[in-house]
């Protein structure tokens, strides 16, 4: 198979297995002689900010001198973002001689199975193998959807479990509550393995609370705001913000406080204090490029995860390297800006949390912008589009709707104007085909410096208009 072929076979595979599960992707993985079991893992996931933690631990990672290894999903542009190396996406040749040497053993699986390979699971099946050929020694691996039958699940206890933030999404496969969706998330969590969390529900830190007490985990370390490096001392958050160890204080818990002291388009700055069974430690003036109050939570996730490396056999993670690994990180399509005067921003706000990250994002960043930028905007059929929109509603005057490139699962355009009307009739709604037409009407709106066009709802559209954008952008016609 050629590149190109090797796609077609991957994306020809089902989306979703009949039923959840283990074993397929076991069996699969012990058929290449499991390659998974090469590197070791710091393991992410939750609702959202997994990507940008992922990025930030990988960054932190190769900053420390290890051979390091990145898998996220999905990609903005090209599929070759998915599986990283020391910062290098894999090669379209790798991506068709991995494709081309795995596929008879998943036509051997499939013979023997009332079910083959979804997508998903070949995708990471690839990234295992190539992981283990490049001599990756540290991975950090993103989960895929959920986490108790995602693909990545199959790993022996990685350095740490890290969980982002806790939201409703994929309601229809995790569950309609935090509490079942939290469960779910919490499948990640392993034996000896400490699990880092920026979760701030009781709920849902009571269920990732009984799944670290049940499965012989290494205690639970709760993130959060609330620490001001000036008096050196644990300050008390405001009850709603502040994270608790819902089965009670133990020797093998820890508590992880942050205290932003700066932020602007350029990126933002915060003192971290971490109190962990493997130590006391404090950094002042920490650096992150990534944009939101809720990236500094990802951030310390990461940071957290950085100090259980010792704990569990590998070189500690110095913090010349934690410094510089965050300041190097970059994540994009979460609130990244494209151009200056006029602004062009573009936020793969998916989901009902993601919007209001951004909502509030940009109210930090642009407070004399809101209710005056014209979004871009593409949401998928499977996602709460009514919520993302009464989410995204108070940043614009003008909104131009589109399809995202996802013509199977895409909200009709038509549908998409009739909620945004709904939830705010003074916005000006049109509907645009396809996404280029859109973002070209969005661009002719940018006539003053301070006009703001942000490209939104849905990943697809996300990395569709980013293409096309910088293209516009590297030759001055934005």
């Amino acid at each position: 198979m050629n590149y190109d072929e090797a796609l077609a076979y991957i994306h020809s595979l089902p989306r979703f297995a009949p039923a959840p599960g283990l074993d397929r992707m076991q069996r699969f993985l012990g058929m290449l002689g499991d390659p998974q079991r090469a590197p070791a893992y710091v393991h992410i996931g939750g609702t959202n900010g997994k990507g940008s933690a992922t990025a930030m631990v990988a960054s932190m990672l190769r900053c420390a001198g290890y051979r390091t290894g990145t898998y996220t999903s999905p990609h903005l542009e090209r599929f070759e973002e998915r599986i990283v190396v020391d910062g290098e996406p894999i090669s379209p040749q790798a991506v068709a001689d991995l494709a081309s040497r795995l596929r008879p053993a998943a036509g051997r699986l499939a013979a023997q199975s009332d079910h083959g390979l979804i997508e998903f699971e070949m995708t990471t099946a690839m990234a295992f193998e190539h992981f283990r050929s490049a001599g990756c020694e540290v991975v950090a691996l993103e989960v895929g959807l959920g986490g108790r039958f995602d693909a990545t699940n199959v790993i022996d206890p990685p350095l740490a479990a890290v969980i982002t933030s806790i939201g409703h999404d994929h309601v229809e496969v995790l569950g309609g509550t935090l509490e079942l969706i939290a469960r779910e998330k919490a499948g990640i969590v392993k034996p000896g393995a400490p699990t880092v969390t920026a979760a701030r529900d009781p709920v849902v830190l009571a269920a990732i609370g009984t799944a670290v007490r049940e499965r012989g985990g290494a205690g639970l370390w709760t993130v959060g705001p609330g620490w001001q490096a000036a008096s050196h001392a644990p300050q008390t958050p405001h009850a709603e913000h502040a994270p608790q160890t819902p089965h009670g204080p133990g020797p093998a818990d820890g508590h992880v406080r942050w205290h932003r002291t700066a932020f602007g388009v350029d990126g933002q700055t915060f003192d971290l204090q971490l109190d962990l069974p493997t130590g006391r430690a404090a950094y002042g003036g920490l650096t992150i490029g990534l944009l939101g109050r809720h990236q500094i939570d990802n951030a310390a996730c990461a940071v957290a995860a950085m100090h259980a490396l010792p704990a569990r056999g590998l070189g500690p993670v110095g913090e010349a390297a934690i410094r510089r690994g965050l300041a190097e990180a970059r994540w994009p399509g979460r609130f990244e800006i494209l151009a200056r005067r006029p602004w062009l921003i573009l936020d793969g706000a998916h989901n009902p949390p993601g919007a209001l990250a951004l909502r509030d994002t940009f109210e930090e960043l642009f407070p004399g912008a809101m209710g005056r930028a014209t979004l871009v905007l593409g949401v998928l059929g499977d996602k709460a589009a009514d919520a993302v929109v009464a989410a995204l509603a108070p940043l614009a005057a003008r909104v131009i709707v589109t399809r995202p490139n996802n013509p199977a699962r895409a909200l009709e355009p038509s549908a998409l104007a009739a909620a945004v009307r709904a939830a705010d009739p003074r916005l000006d709604v049109e509907v645009r085909e396809p996404a280029a037409a859109a973002l070209e009407s969005g661009i002719q709106a940018l006539q003053d410096p301070d006009d703001v066009l942000v490209v939104t709802g849905s990943l697809y559209l996300t990395g569709e208009a980013r293409s096309y954008l910088r293209r516009r952008v590297r030759v001055g016609l934005v």
